[in-house]
C-alpha cells in the first residue's frame, strides 16, 4: 500500500497570540500605526480618477473614446469594469496599449530601480515592478500618476487579511501559501530596506512605508500580465493601464503581444450586448490560486481542483522505478493527487495513477502497451485495488481537512464574518463540493465492482461445476 507525505497544511496557530505568525501580524500593525503617525497612510485617490486616466491615455496617444468598450465606475461587488458601447462580436478587438504606457521591468530600470542592487529585486521580477510601483507613487508628478491614483486603494488578498480572517482558510489547499505570502512581503520589504539603507537615500528610508509597499505588492500580484518586452522578448510582469480594468470570467485568453505595432491587444472572447460587461479570462486557476493573487474566487470554475502531496507509489514496490516511468510519460504526479470539479474519476489522473500503482508485472506491460491508457480498465483486480487506494487517499485528505479545520472557532461561533472571511469559508466549501463528488463516484465505482466480482465468482463456480460434472459423466 502506498503511504502518504508531510502535506502543505500549515502547522501555525492562528488561535493563539504567541505564535510567531500572530506576534508578527502584531509588529507588522504596530510599524504601520507609527509609519501612518509620521507620513500618513496610502495616499486617498483624487475626485474622479478614471476621468483623469481617460485625459491622460488621450495625451499619450491612446483614444479611449474610439475603444468599443467604456469605463464603469460601479458594477457591484466587482467594483469597476468594462462595459460595452454598442453590440460587441466575438473575436473583435477591444482594447490596445502602446509599449511607452506600460509598467516594467524595462521602465523601472530608466526610473532609478536599477540602481539598487538588493538579491530580492533580480531574483524575483515581481518585486522589482513592485518597487517601482513605490518609486513612482512618491512622485507628485509622475509620468504614470494618472494611471496609479485610478488602481484601488483596498484589497482583498490574504496578505492584507487579519489574523481571525485567515482563520477562515483553516484547511483549504491554499492556507499555508496565505501565511506564506504575508512573511514574503514582510521579508522583502526588509530586505528593500536595507537596500535603501546601505545606499543611505535618507529620504527613500523615512518614505518607504509598509503599508504602502504591501499596496505595491498586491497591486503587481491581482493585474500584472507577462508581456515579451526588450530585447530577449522573454515575458516579464507588466502593469497596463486601462487594460486591468477588464473583469474575470471563463473562457479562452484573448490578450495578445502585438509584436508589429508593439502593443498590448485585448480581444472580445464573446459576443456581448450594448450595455453588458464585457470580461477578459485571467488564466486556468483554481479557486485557491485566484484567491491568492486576485482575490475572490466564484462557484462556475470549470478549473477548479484540490490537490494535496500525497506519495501514490510504495517505496517497498520493486516496480517502482518502472511505475515512475510509466507516470512520467504521461505526465501525471507520482507525488500528489488532484481531485478536479467535474472530472469523472475513473478518467482523471489520479485514477491513472492508482491503476499502475498496484499494477502487477503483467500489468504494467499491458498498461504500457495501450497508446492513451487514460480511462482504461487493465483488469477488474487491478480496478477493484486501484479504487481502494485513492479512496484511501481521499479519505487522508478529508481527515486532514477535518482536523485542521476543527482546530479553531467553529463559523457558527464567529462574531462577525467579514468579507475576507466569507471568502476564506467560500473557497473551503467549494473545495467540499469537489470531494462530496469525488466521494460520490468512488462509492459507486466500489459498489458496480462488487456487483462485479460477484457476477465473476459466479460464472467461476458455475464453470468449475460444468467441468465436475463433465468428469462424472466420463467415469459414468
Amino acid at each position: 500500500m502506498a503511504g502518504h507525505m508531510a502535506t502543505g497544511y500549515s502547522q501555525v496557530d492562528l488561535c493563539k497570540a504567541t505564535d510567531p505568525f500572530c506576534r508578527l501580524l502584531a509588529c507588522l500593525e504596530e510599524l504601520k500605526k507609527m509609519q501612518r503617525r509620521r507620513k500618513g497612510g496610502l495616499p486617498a485617490p483624487p475626485p474622479e480618477p478614471f476621468t483623469k486616466l481617460t485625459q491622460w491615455l488621450g495625451e499619450n496617444g491612446v483614444d479611449v473614446a474610439s475603444f468599443p468598450v467604456a469605463i464603469a465606475a460601479d458594477i457591484g461587488q466587482e467594483g469597476s469594469g468594462l462595459v460595452a458601447r454598442r453590440d460587441l462580436t466575438e473575436g473583435e478587438l477591444l482594447v490596445s496599449i502602446p509599449e511607452r504606457l506600460l509598467l516594467s521591468l524595462q521602465s523601472a530600470d530608466e526610473n532609478g530601480v536599477g540602481e539598487l542592487k538588493a538579491k530580492v529585486l533580480d531574483a524575483i521580477p515581481s518585486v522589482k515592478l513592485a518597487l517601482h510601483l513605490w518609486m513612482e507613487l512618491q512622485k507628485p508628478k509622475s509620468f504614470w500618476k494618472p494611471y496609479i491614483d485610478s488602481l484601488p486603494r483596498t484589497l482583498s488578498l490574504p496578505i492584507f487579511w487579519t489574523v481571525e480572517e485567515l482563520q477562515s482558510l483553516r484547511g483549504t489547499i491554499v492556507q499555508g501559501d496565505a501565511l506564506k505570502s504575508v512573511v514574503t512581503t514582510a521579508m522583502q520589504y526588509i530586505h528593500v530596506f536595507q537596500e535603501f539603507q546601505r545606499l543611505e537615500r535618507k529620504r527613500d528610508i523615512l518614505a518607504f512605508s509598509y503599508e504602502e509597499w504591501a499596496w505595491c505588492v498586491g497591486i503587481v500580484m491581482s493585474r500584472q500580465n507577462k508581456v515579451p518586452l526588450g530585447g530577449s522578448g522573454r515575458p516579464q510582469p507588466t502593469l497596463i493601464p486601462f487594460w486591468d480594468l477588464f473583469n474575470h470570467s471563463k473562457g479562452e485568453i484573448t490578450t495578445f503581444w502585438n509584436t508589429e505595432h508593439r502593443t498590448l491587444d485585448s480581444l472580445s472572447m464573446e459576443s456581448v450586448k450594448e450595455g453588458e460587461q464585457a470580461y477578459m479570462h485571467y488564466g486556468y486557476r483554481h479557486n485557491g490560486l485566484l484567491l491568492l493573487y486576485q482575490g475572490f474566487v466564484y462557484d462556475d470554475n470549470i478549473h477548479d481542483c484540490i490537490t494535496v502531496p500525497y506519495s501514490i507509489l510504495s517505496d517497498e514496490d520493486k516496480l517502482k522505478p518502472a511505475k515512475a516511468a510509466f507516470l512520467m510519460k504521461h505526465e501525471t504526479h507520482n507525488m500528489k493527487v488532484t481531485f478536479k470539479k467535474g472530472e469523472e474519476i475513473a478518467k482523471s489522473r489520479a485514477m491513472l495513477a492508482s491503476r499502475i500503482s498496484v499494477a502487477t508485472m503483467e500489468e504494467v506491460k499491458a498498461l504500457n502497451a495501450m497508446e492513451e491508457p487514460m480511462g482504461k480498465e487493465v483488469s477488474l483486480d487491478n480496478e477493484v485495488k486501484a479504487v481502494q487506494l485513492l479512496t484511501a487517499a481521499l479519505d487522508y485528505v478529508v481527515g486532514l481537512r477535518e482536523t485542521v479545520r476543527n482546530a479553531g472557532p467553529k463559523v457558527e461561533e464567529e462574531k462577525e464574518i467579514t468579507p475576507n472571511a466569507a471568502l476564506g469559508h467560500k473557497l473551503y466549501a467549494l473545495e467540499e463540493a469537489i470531494l462530496t463528488e469525488a466521494r460520490r463516484q468512488l462509492d459507486a465505482s466500489r459498489t458496480s465492482l462488487k456487483r462485479r466480482a460477484k457476477n465473476r465468482k459466479k460464472k467461476q463456480s458455475k464453470r468449475q461445476k460444468a467441468v465436475m460434472q463433465t468428469v462424472v459423466d466420463d467415469v459414468d
